[in-house]
């Protein structure tokens, strides 16, 4: 099952709106909508925030086993997740 198959199917148990989605994660509408339709790709940071809104377990670590890692995607990363779980 893809990520993105695991927010749609939340979203489809919660029985919430891409709009209600949209308002809990901060996400643009549009954003949120072209990701969720397959339109868009789905970003990591926008991945993690939709599971802590829609309470999906994440198994960490989460690592990328490339030599290609990069140090300031990972820190943008968390930098998104701390702000979200201010919330």
């Amino acid at each position: 099952m893809t990520a993105k198959n695991i927010i749609k199917e939340r979203v489809a148990d919660y029985g919430i709106t891409l709009s209600e989605l949209s308002r809990r994660t901060g996400i643009p509408y549009n954003r949120v909508h072209r990701t969720l339709k397959g339109n868009a790709k789905l970003m990591a940071t926008d991945f993690l925030v939709y599971c802590r809104a829609l309470k999906i377990e994440i198994k960490w670590p989460i690592t990328r086993t490339d030599s290609k890692s990069n140090a300031r995607n990972d820190w943008k990363t968390e930098k998104k997740w701390k702000k979200c779980k201010k919330k």
